[in-house]
C-alpha cells in the first residue's frame, strides 16, 4: 500500500508539471517530465489579442517533445503600448530566471500579427533572445546589435504572403550577420499550426547547438522530409533547402546537400520557382495599387467591381486564384485599419466613405458593423449605433467585453436599448 501511494503521488507532480501555471499577466507551460534541477530553453510568445494561453495550448504538445518551457503574455497585443510592453517583457523574463533554471543560451521570443511587431523590437532592443520567430507580419531589418537568428512562417493564404517571403531578400540586401530563415507552408492568416511549428523547435536546437550531434527529434525531422511525397520538383528542393540550412553542420545531410546542388538548375524547379517570382512582383505591384486608390477613390462601383474582379475565377491559374483570395482579405485588413485610423483621429467624412467600401469588400465582417457602431455614436446617431451594434453580434462578433467596455459607448451603456442588447447572449 505504500508502494502504492508513492506511484499516485509521482503521478500527481507530473500531471501538475505538465499544465500551465497562471501568474498575473501571463503564463507558463512547464514540459511533462519537468525535473527542478535541470535547465530548459525557454520560448516567450507574443500573441496579437493578448492571450498568453492560445499558443501555449497549440504548441504545448511540442514543448513535451523538445523539453521547452513557454510563457505566454497576457499584455503584449494590438496596440499595446511598446514601453510598457518592452518593461512586461523583460521582468517576466527575469522572474523565470530566478525561479526556473533557464538555459539562457536558448531563449527565444515568438509573435503573430501584431505580436511579431513586440517581438522584433525586443529582440533587438535586448540581450535575452539569441532567435525570434515570425508570422503573419513583416519587418524591416535593424542595423542594431544583437543580431538574433530570425525565423518566419508565410502562410500562402496569409494576405501579408509577398511581404513575409520578401524578408530573406531584404535581409540579404541589408548584410544581415546572423542566420534567417524563411518557411512557406499551407495556412492563412493565423498562428502556424503545430505541425507546421515543429520545425520551429528544429530551427531553434539547431541555432543553439550548431554542431552537435541529431537527436531523435532531429531524426524524425530528416526522415519526414525525405520521405514525403513531394507534388512538384519546386517544393522538394525547397524542403530540402530547408533541412540543409538546419541541419548542415551535423553532417547527417551530404546526400540531400548533393541532390540540391545537382538540381539547382533542374528547368521544372527554375520554371516554378520564377513564376511564383512574378506572381508575387504583381500581388505586391496591386497592393500598392490598392493602398493608393484607397486614399482618393471612393467611388463605390469602383470597389464593388474590383470585389467582383476578384473573385471570378474563370480563366485564372492556380497561381492567380491564391493570389486574388490574398488581395481580397487585403482589402479587408486595410478597410479596418484605415477606418479604424479615420475614427480615433475624427475624421469622420473619409471614415464614413472608408466604412463603405470596407463593407463592400467584407459584408459579412462582424469588426464593419462594430466600427459603424462607433462612427455612428460620434455622429450622435444612438439609434443608427445600437442598430450596427445588433449586427455585429448577429454577424458572429465572440468579444462581448469589448462591445461592453468600449469608451466611445459610454454615453449609452446604461440605456436599455444597450443593455437588451446583450441580454439575450
Amino acid at each position: 500500500m505504500k508502494y502504492l501511494v508513492l506511484f499516485l503521488s509521482i503521478i500527481f507532480i507530473n500531471d501538475i508539471y505538465a499544465s500551465i501555471i497562471e501568474k498575473n499577466d501571463y503564463l507558463i507551460y512547464l514540459p511533462k517530465n519537468y525535473v527542478e534541477t535541470k535547465s530548459y530553453p525557454l520560448v516567450f510568445f507574443c500573441d496579437p489579442h493578448g492571450s498568453g494561453v492560445y499558443p501555449i495550448n497549440l504548441y504545448k504538445d511540442l514543448a513535451d517533445s523538445f523539453e521547452y518551457i513557454l510563457v505566454g503574455s497576457n499584455i503584449c497585443k494590438n496596440g499595446a503600448d511598446i514601453i510598457l510592453c518592452e518593461a512586461h517583457i523583460r521582468k517576466t523574463i527575469e522572474e523565470m530566471f530566478s525561479s526556473y533554471h533557464i538555459l539562457k543560451q536558448n531563449v527565444s521570443i515568438a509573435g503573430f500579427s501584431g505580436g511579431a511587431y513586440y517581438t522584433y523590437h525586443m529582440a533587438h532592443f535586448s540581450t535575452y533572445f539569441k532567435s525570434i520567430i515570425i508570422s503573419g507580419t513583416p519587418i524591416r531589418p535593424i542595423q542594431i546589435e544583437p543580431y538574433p537568428n530570425i525565423l518566419c512562417f508565410a502562410g500562402n493564404a496569409d494576405m501579408n504572403y509577398t511581404d513575409l517571403m520578401a524578408l530573406d531578400n531584404k535581409l540579404k540586401e541589408v548584410s544581415y550577420p546572423s542566420k534567417y530563415f524563411t518557411i512557406e507552408y499551407n495556412g492563412k492568416h493565423e498562428w502556424p499550426d503545430a505541425t507546421t511549428f515543429y520545425d520551429a523547435f528544429i530551427f531553434l536546437n539547431s541555432m543553439y547547438c550548431y554542431a552537435c550531434k541529431i537527436s531523435r527529434n532531429e531524426t524524425a525531422f530528416l526522415k519526414v522530409n525525405q520521405e514525403k511525397n513531394y507534388t512538384s520538383e519546386y517544393e522538394k528542393m525547397m524542403n530540402y533547402k530547408k533541412i540543409i540550412f538546419m541541419l548542415d553542420s551535423t553532417g547527417a545531410v551530404d546526400d540531400i546537400k548533393k541532390y540540391y546542388t545537382q538540381n539547382i538548375t533542374n528547368k521544372e524547379y527554375l520554371a516554378e520557382k520564377t513564376k511564383r517570382e512574378e506572381y508575387i512582383y504583381l500581388e505586391s505591384k496591386q497592393k500598392k495599387m490598392y493602398l493608393d486608390k484607397l486614399k482618393n477613390e471612393y467611388d463605390t462601383i469602383y470597389w464593388k467591381n474590383e470585389v467582383i474582379k476578384l473573385n471570378d475565377p474563370t480563366g485564372k491559374n492556380s497561381y492567380e486564384l491564391a493570389m486574388n483570395r490574398r488581395l481580397h482579405r487585403f482589402l479587408s485588413l486595410v478597410g479596418y485599419s484605415y477606418s479604424d485610423r479615420m475614427l480615433t483621429s475624427d475624421k469622420l467624412d473619409l471614415a464614413e466613405m472608408i466604412l463603405h467600401i470596407y463593407k463592400i469588400v467584407d459584408p459579412s465582417n462582424p469588426d464593419v458593423a462594430y466600427l459603424s457602431a462607433i462612427y455612428y455614436i460620434k455622429k450622435n446617431d444612438p439609434t443608427a449605433c445600437i442598430s450596427s451594434l445588433k449586427e455585429c453580434i448577429k454577424l458572429g462578433y465572440t468579444n462581448i467585453d469589448k462591445l461592453k467596455n468600449e469608451e466611445n459607448f459610454r454615453g449609452i451603456k446604461e440605456s436599455e436599448e444597450f443593455i437588451n442588447i446583450f441580454s439575450k447572449k
